[in-house]
Protein backbone atom coordinates (compact mmCIF):
# COMPACT_ATOMS: atom_id res chain seq x y z
CA UNK A 1 0.00 0.00 0.00
CA UNK A 2 0.99 3.44 -0.89
CA UNK A 3 0.05 7.18 -0.57
CA UNK A 4 -1.00 9.27 -3.67
CA UNK A 5 0.03 12.51 -3.67
CA UNK A 6 -3.28 13.66 -2.93
CA UNK A 7 -3.41 11.88 -0.02
CA UNK A 8 -0.24 13.35 1.24
CA UNK A 9 -2.05 16.63 0.72
CA UNK A 10 -5.04 15.29 2.95
CA UNK A 11 -3.05 14.03 6.04
CA UNK A 12 -1.16 17.39 5.66
CA UNK A 13 -4.26 19.32 5.77
CA UNK A 14 -5.76 17.34 8.71
CA UNK A 15 -2.55 17.84 10.79
CA UNK A 16 -2.99 21.90 9.81
CA UNK A 17 0.70 21.77 8.28
CA UNK A 18 0.38 23.48 4.84
CA UNK A 19 3.58 24.15 2.99
CA UNK A 20 3.48 27.65 3.94
CA UNK A 21 2.81 27.75 7.51
CA UNK A 22 5.51 24.71 7.40
CA UNK A 23 7.98 26.51 6.41
CA UNK A 24 7.47 29.64 8.18
CA UNK A 25 6.67 28.10 11.75
CA UNK A 26 9.94 26.09 11.25
CA UNK A 27 12.03 29.32 10.42
CA UNK A 28 10.37 31.62 12.78
CA UNK A 29 11.73 29.87 15.95
CA UNK A 30 8.46 29.53 17.85
CA UNK A 31 9.11 26.99 19.95
CA UNK A 32 7.21 24.11 20.98
CA UNK A 33 4.57 24.72 18.27
CA UNK A 34 7.93 25.05 15.07
CA UNK A 35 8.94 21.23 16.89
CA UNK A 36 5.67 19.79 16.42
CA UNK A 37 5.29 21.18 13.29
CA UNK A 38 9.12 19.64 12.13
CA UNK A 39 8.48 16.28 14.10
CA UNK A 40 4.67 15.74 11.63
CA UNK A 41 6.75 17.20 8.51
CA UNK A 42 9.79 14.35 8.62
CA UNK A 43 6.75 11.88 9.50
CA UNK A 44 4.86 13.23 6.45
CA UNK A 45 7.90 13.05 4.54
CA UNK A 46 9.06 9.89 5.06
CA UNK A 47 5.27 8.55 3.80
CA UNK A 48 5.77 10.38 1.15
CA UNK A 49 9.33 9.62 0.15
CA UNK A 50 7.55 5.69 0.71
CA UNK A 51 4.96 6.18 -1.45
CA UNK A 52 7.53 7.08 -4.12
CA UNK A 53 9.11 3.45 -3.81
CA UNK A 54 11.77 4.75 -1.70
CA UNK A 55 12.80 3.01 0.83
CA UNK A 56 13.18 5.28 4.13
CA UNK A 57 14.44 4.69 7.91
CA UNK A 58 14.56 6.81 10.79
CA UNK A 59 18.00 8.91 11.70
CA UNK A 60 19.17 10.33 15.06
CA UNK A 61 17.36 14.02 15.33
CA UNK A 62 19.65 17.07 13.65
CA UNK A 63 19.56 18.54 17.26
CA UNK A 64 20.35 14.96 18.38
CA UNK A 65 20.25 15.13 22.26
CA UNK A 66 20.03 12.67 25.20
CA UNK A 67 16.64 13.54 25.68
CA UNK A 68 15.86 12.99 22.19
CA UNK A 69 17.29 9.39 22.13
CA UNK A 70 19.32 8.54 25.20
CA UNK A 71 20.21 5.10 24.35
CA UNK A 72 21.77 6.79 21.28
CA UNK A 73 24.47 8.81 23.43
CA UNK A 74 25.96 5.72 24.98
CA UNK A 75 29.10 4.30 23.48
CA UNK A 76 29.57 0.59 23.48
CA UNK A 77 30.68 -0.14 26.78
CA UNK A 78 27.57 1.97 27.78
CA UNK A 79 29.68 5.27 28.99
CA UNK A 80 27.82 8.59 27.76
CA UNK A 81 29.34 10.35 24.78
CA UNK A 82 28.02 12.83 21.93
CA UNK A 83 26.88 11.65 18.93
CA UNK A 84 29.35 12.24 15.96
CA UNK A 85 27.04 12.86 12.98
CA UNK A 86 23.51 14.37 13.91
CA UNK A 87 20.79 13.71 12.06
CA UNK A 88 22.84 11.18 9.60
CA UNK A 89 23.06 7.76 12.10
CA UNK A 90 20.11 5.52 11.56
CA UNK A 91 18.25 4.52 14.79
CA UNK A 92 17.22 0.94 13.36
CA UNK A 93 19.33 -1.32 11.55
CA UNK A 94 18.50 -0.38 8.42
CA UNK A 95 20.39 -3.29 6.14
CA UNK A 96 17.52 -4.90 5.34
CA UNK A 97 15.56 -1.87 4.26
CA UNK A 98 18.38 -2.13 1.35
CA UNK A 99 16.45 -5.06 -0.07
CA UNK A 100 12.70 -4.10 1.02
CA UNK A 101 10.86 -1.40 1.44
CA UNK A 102 9.20 -0.34 5.27
CA UNK A 103 5.63 -0.96 5.52
CA UNK A 104 3.68 1.87 6.63
CA UNK A 105 2.98 0.35 9.61
CA UNK A 106 6.73 0.64 10.62
CA UNK A 107 7.08 3.81 9.87
CA UNK A 108 4.20 5.07 11.87
CA UNK A 109 6.12 2.70 15.15
CA UNK A 110 9.33 4.66 13.71
CA UNK A 111 7.98 8.12 14.52
CA UNK A 112 5.93 7.04 17.37
CA UNK A 113 8.45 6.14 19.34
CA UNK A 114 11.12 8.53 18.18
CA UNK A 115 8.78 11.53 17.01
CA UNK A 116 11.93 13.59 16.52
CA UNK A 117 13.72 11.54 14.01
CA UNK A 118 15.31 12.46 10.83
CA UNK A 119 14.24 10.69 7.45
CA UNK A 120 16.79 8.72 5.20
CA UNK A 121 16.45 7.52 1.98
CA UNK A 122 18.40 3.80 1.14
CA UNK A 123 19.40 4.26 -2.04
CA UNK A 124 20.24 1.54 -4.74
CA UNK A 125 18.42 -1.14 -6.18
CA UNK A 126 15.59 -1.01 -3.46
CA UNK A 127 14.24 2.94 -4.26
CA UNK A 128 13.06 3.03 -7.59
Amino acid sequence: MSFQPDEIKALRQALGVTDDEQEQNVTSEEGEQAENIAQVSCFLAALEYLSYGWSVIPLCPPDCSPDKVPWHWRDKDGKPCKCAHPGKVPLVAWTEYQKRLPTIQEVEQWFSKWPFANVGIVTGRVSK
